[in-house]
């Protein structure tokens, strides 16, 4: 989807955050970006909890991020995890969520189609023979 996280500290979590998880956090720190809010709840198939920035760049050695904090629930248990994203990686990440908002909101409007036709014709298959 997008580069990975600069830098990430997990305070009383169980082990290694999932991938999946990652990935959520992730895209819930774009949110964030996107819609320019220092807080939100997180909520998805894989986890659910707290976001929160305050916006205040960060670095670690070479590398610089926004400063999130995340207190999740996920299957494995529950973590506390800090971590820096490059402005560029949250830009990127923000118009990947776009994208995947607005092809939302335009299957519930009807106006999506995927772009294989083939997918759109059906055939009454009982009155086709077999071989």
């Amino acid at each position: 989807m997008y580069d990975s996280w600069t830098c990430v500290m997990v305070k009383n979590g169980p082990g290694l955050i999932d991938e999946d998880v990652k990935c959520a956090i992730k895209m819930a720190a774009c949110d964030l970006f996107q819609r320019k809010i220092e807080r939100n709840k997180l909520r998805n198939d894989v986890c659910e909890g707290y976001i929160q920035t305050e916006w205040k760049s960060r670095a670690v050695g070479a590398r610089s991020g926004i400063l999130f904090h995340a207190h999740i629930t996920a299957d494995d248990g529950d973590y506390q995890v800090n971590f820096l994203l490059s402005e560029d990686d949250l830009e990127r990440g923000a118009e990947f969520v776009r994208d995947i908002e607005e092809r939302q909101e335009a299957t519930l409007r009807g106006n999506f189609r995927v772009p294989v036709e083939e997918l759109y014709v059906f055939k009454d298959l009982r009155t086709h023979k077999l071989n």
